[in-house]
């Protein structure tokens, strides 16, 4: 028999039992995964946000001095308010509320330190009416301290006699201190903490 058909008879054979023996199942072919293929990404957290600290307001003091009944220093002259004098009678004070216009503020009448002119008035105010020699604040809007500049008197006691506000005292009225001591008068808002001290010799404003 030639070898070619030999072969083929053999090729025959040997598929002929292959498929003859065993069960006749078919191979089960497992997927082996790519290890080329990329994994799924896993979920990234997000990062709570580090909430920012809130920063207080610095406290605005009460009276640093004890307090004296503010009904005994009441006058309706400069308007409904409190207005009194040092104990040496150098420096007059008043807080008035007229509503829409209320302010506090002090004068002096012999002083030696140098009035300011932060705001450049001076000039302007001295062609007409006198400036210096005080301060005056607003108690409504932001309350920054100013020179006075005025044509007259600004509080009723540098006309007439009022209450003396003793040495280390103070009295308290619409939001407003104002603190007696032996070397200086002090007015501050309890509401914006603005405010000065005045004396003969100094003053500061803040």
């Amino acid at each position: 028999m030639p070898l070619a058909l030999l072969t083929a008879v053999a090729l025959v054979t040997a598929l002929a039992a292959c498929s003859s023996g065993g069960s006749g199942a078919l191979p089960t072919i497992v997927p082996v995964p790519d290890s080329s293929a990329s994994a799924a990404p896993s979920p990234t957290a997000t990062p709570t946000p580090t909430p920012t600290p809130t920063v207080a307001a610095p406290a605005i003091p009460p009276a640093q001095l004890p307090a004296v009944d503010p009904a005994d220093f009441m006058t309706n002259q400069g308007g409904p308010g409190v207005e009194f004098d040092s104990p040496s009678g150098n420096i007059h004070c008043g807080i008035y509320d007229y509503g829409t216009d209320a302010y506090y503020g002090c004068s002096i009448d012999d002083y030696h330190y140098v009035d300011p002119d932060p705001q450049g008035k001076q000039a302007t105010c001295e062609e007409q009416i006198h400036y210096g020699g005080g301060f005056i604040a607003s108690l409504n809007g932001p309350g920054v301290v100013g020179v006075l500049c005025r044509g007259g008197a600004m509080f009723a006691s540098e006309i007439g006699p009022v209450n003396v506000l003793p040495y280390n005292t103070s009295v308290t009225w619409h939001d407003t201190v104002c603190e007696s001591y032996e070397d200086h008068m002090g007015c501050r808002s309890l509401v914006n903490g603005h405010g000065f001290t005045l004396a003969r010799g100094e003053y500061t404003l803040f």
